[in-house]
């Protein structure tokens, strides 16, 4: 350990504390947060009329994210230092109250045993752990079958971004994908993430409660850092008060679940007990074109350049090879999305009990193949569901070939797992 944080350490371990904080308590005022979360499984998820969920545009709760999985018993603090010790993290001594809460780069072992040490004495802080996109998958293996297809990118960094380089460039330079520990009370204030995606939390161990508040009220919600959601000061803020009676929610999200909210949705989270939680983000219908707008303003406007060198293990700046590729990730995006739509359509015409229509194969896509007739098209329906994805964008007689291996073989679940210009005949 670094030595002035091993002197830190050492300082809060030295505390008389005792090891087990009872469990946190929060009492609100009956008209504070009266929007609603709600709280779905794996298989609700799919059924018709979930489709504003389905599609990222709505803040949920899974309640069976991760039952199923190891990561429940296998990722845990000690997992993580083993796989990932030698990582950057970025260690927030105190938390993060407000903005001026700066991080310390250190490795993740450091980190997490920091924040091992500040619970015993009764201090929170927190550990966020950088894994680029091979790390992430060593996570994700632990994950399944509780990885929806809402949260997943493989779909697009495989296809637009040719080199793991380029895949953990952009991981790492916008923290696409993390790991964060938290001590007991451990908190973050009030804020909203940058570059416009949708953004997900598996929590893995302990509790952590969330304030979650819908972006349009941001009126009433100040600058961020401003606010202690769970325990504001509306003296100083009294607009805040029309926020907490009509724009925000409080949840408590448990191990094994997991809580999605879309793009610019503000949020504010505490632990209570010592916390693990997997955090990701993810590109939606509703948001496609303002991340792209976000990273091509990155790409295009990077830091300048000073001559004091960043410090070690800061972030990277996003990669010309990724920063080449991203207005075809952001076709991708575009056309992937217009093909659900048009699946979404047909659903509802055939649950109207009207003619379905079917895609007619002629939507944009850079492989020409996904382009013809469908009658031209290769033929998958022999092959496995590995040989199917494998095959990059082929043509079959009905949609169970899409249908995650175990899984329900819902419409919904079969269009966002396979190739997407995969579709019945």
């Amino acid at each position: 350990m670094a030595p002035a944080l091993a002197a830190i350490a050492a300082l809060l371990s030295a505390i008389a504390a005792p090891t087990h904080v009872a469990g946190l308590e929060l009492e609100f005022p009956s008209d504070w947060f009266p929007v609603r979360i709600p709280r779905v499984t794996r298989e609700d998820l799919a059924l018709p009329g979930h489709e504003e969920l389905q599609r990222g545009g709505a803040p949920f709760i899974l309640t069976n994210a991760l039952q199923s999985s190891e990561a429940l018993t296998d990722l845990t603090a000690d997992w993580v230092k083993r796989k990932f010790g030698s990582r950057h993290a970025d260690l927030y001594e105190h938390g993060i109250r407000d903005t001026n809460d700066k991080p310390v780069i250190t490795s993740a072992s450091d980190a997490l045993e920091f924040v091992e040490n500040s619970g015993l004495a009764g201090n929170g802080s927190y550990a966020m752990v950088r894994l680029g996109a091979t790390q992430t998958a060593a996570v994700r293996a632990l994950m399944s079958p509780g990885y929806p297809a809402l949260f997943d990118s493989d779909w697009w960094l495989q296809s637009c971004l040719h080199s793991t380089a380029a895949r953990d460039n952009v991981f790492l330079a916008v923290a696409w994908s993390i790991l964060i520990v938290g001590s007991d009370s451990a908190g973050f204030h009030l804020h909203w993430d940058s570059i416009n995606t949708g953004t997900f939390q598996f929590q893995v161990a302990g509790t952590k409660h969330w304030v979650v508040c819908d972006p349009r009220g941001e009126e009433s919600f100040y600058d961020p850092g401003d606010i202690d959601a769970f325990a504001p000061d509306l003296k100083a803020y009294p607009a805040f008060r029309e926020a907490l009676t009509k724009h925000c929610a409080h949840v408590a999200v448990a191990p094994g679940e997991a809580l999605f909210y879309p793009s610019n949705w503000w949020h504010a989270t505490k632990s209570d007990g010592a916390t693990l939680g997997f955090v990701g983000r993810t590109v939606t219908r509703w948001n496609h074109k303002d991340v792209h707008q976000a990273l091509r303003k990155r790409c295009d406007n990077p830091a300048p350049r000073t001559s004091k060198p960043p410090p070690k293990g800061a972030p990277p700046a996003l990669s010309k090879e990724f920063c080449s590729a991203l207005d075809t990730c952001a076709e991708l995006w575009a056309d992937r999305f217009s093909v659900l739509e048009e699946r979404s359509l047909e659903r509802q015409a055939a649950s109207a009990g009207t003619t379905r229509r079917m895609l007619d194969g002629t939507v944009s896509h850079p492989d020409p193949e996904c382009r013809t007739a469908p009658q031209d098209r290769r033929d998958c329906s022999a092959g496995t569901h590995g040989e199917c994805i494998a095959s990059g964008c082929c043509w079959g007689p009905t949609r169970a070939r899409c249908s995650t291996p175990g899984g329900s073989g819902s419409l919904d679940g079969a269009s966002d797992l396979c190739p997407w210009c995969f579709a019945p005949a």
